[in-house]
């Protein structure tokens, strides 16, 4: 038999995590003097010891211990909770990945910001113009590009061999009050050409009308849209500075998008925020 302080020796656990063990009923020593108190331990608890030390290096909490050592004589309920816990830390190594990829990606995002230009913000006016129109509650604002491929069907079924919508303005439209997870408010719009009859019938569910002269606060964004926040900080920033107020829906037009050009590094988005009236 062995004292605690002999047995800490042994196993290399403190004998203050001995007590502890003790008090929760972990591992109790094998005998106590009723005299003098002492704990002795037997040389059979080292492995005990070892099968503790290596379960928490597993990460399994010591209460979930304490019951799976009352398992040492069922090894299939023994091997049921070895499996619950690699299932948890497959998981863990999964949001730790995720987490270390968003810490990876702020990094970036902090150096690109230390070195990015401010974004120039102008007041511009855009006149009436006639449009095609076609208007969806969309699951997120990444299902725009649903609207653009209906869109196009509408022009072929209207005229594929006329080319009244080339180089023409082409935006979408956010009509929802604040900013939204799914269920977006989407409109998006192509400008048409001046000699086009608006007065005929949706094509595709594709409307047309005459869009009134808008004044809006604007921004030419080159690059991805990751940097749409900064942007929108700018634009916060110019219309606080210059007394305006934000009136309206505000929209993005696309001068070169990505069914243009595939690259994000090429595309040019104008992001625009109406105001309202002087």
């Amino acid at each position: 038999m062995f004292r605690i302080g002999e047995f800490s020796k042994l196993a290399m656990v403190s004998v203050r995590m001995l007590r502890h063990y003790d008090e929760i009923g972990l591992l109790t020593p094998d005998t106590v003097d009723p005299y003098t108190g002492y704990r002795y331990y037997s040389a059979s608890q080292l492995a005990v010891i070892g099968r503790i030390q290596l379960l928490k290096e597993m990460g399994i909490s010591l209460s979930q211990i304490t019951k799976m050592l009352e398992l040492l004589d069922q090894p299939q309920k023994l091997e049921s909770f070895l499996q619950m816990r690699h299932l948890e830390l497959q998981q863990q190594q999964q949001q730790l990945s995720c987490q270390l990829s968003l810490v990876q990606s702020a990094i970036e995002r902090l150096r690109k910001e230390q070195t990015m230009k401010q974004f120039h913000v102008e007041k511009r006016t855009f006149p009436r113009m006639k449009v095609a129109c076609l208007r969806k509650v969309l699951p997120t604002y990444a299902d725009e590009h649903q609207l653009w491929a209906q869109m196009n069907h509408a022009f072929q079924l209207l005229d594929p061999g006329k080319k009244m919508f080339e180089n023409k303005c082409a935006m979408a439209v956010f009509f929802d009050e604040g900013f939204r997870e799914q269920d977006v408010d989407v409109e998006i719009r192509v400008q048409l050409s001046d000699d086009f009859a608006i007065d005929q019938p949706p094509v595709n569910e594709v409307c047309f009308g005459i869009l009134p002269p808008v004044t809006a606060a604007t921004v030419m964004l080159n690059g991805s849209y990751d940097q749409i926040g900064h942007v929108y900080e700018e634009i916060a920033q110019w219309v606080e500075e210059h007394h305006f107020q934000m009136q309206g829906p505000m929209f993005n037009i696309y001068h070169v998008s990505p069914a243009m050009d595939p690259n994000p590094d090429n595309w040019v988005t104008e992001v625009c925020v109406p105001l309202k009236a002087e």
